[in-house]
């Protein structure tokens, strides 16, 4: 199967949500970019290690002084207004994730996430 790219450089929402009742929720990764949506079904578990890493990328890029890492920490942290809302529909799937993978771009200064 062709590998297929949804490229969100600067998205409006990026949030993860779920769809059902407990034991048979469906669990996603959300992109919207204006009226672009993706969302991909992930894993319970993919959800958990994705935020778990994501507040140590944060946390270390804090550190080594990155600009703008002190700001997501402190919003990551409760200082700034979760984004709680519902995911945004017509939620279509646009494939299950087998793997994440996160990283740094130091060129741009962006958090990299490819599922």
């Amino acid at each position: 199967m062709p590998r297929r790219f949804f490229v969100f450089d600067d998205p409006d929402r990026f949030v993860t949500g779920t769809v059902g009742r407990p034991g048979q929720r469906t669990f996603f990764l959300q992109a919207r970019d204006g009226g672009r949506v993706t969302s991909v079904v992930l894993e319970k578990v993919q959800v958990a290690v994705l935020a778990e890493r994501l507040g140590q990328l944060l946390g270390e890029l804090d550190r080594r002084g990155v600009p703008g890492a002190h700001e997501a920490v402190e919003a990551d942290l409760g200082d700034a207004e979760l984004d709680l809302g519902p995911l945004d529909e017509p939620l279509i799937e646009a494939f299950r994730a087998g793997t994440l993978t996160l990283g740094w771009d130091g060129g741009t200064d962006r958090i990299l996430v490819e599922a």
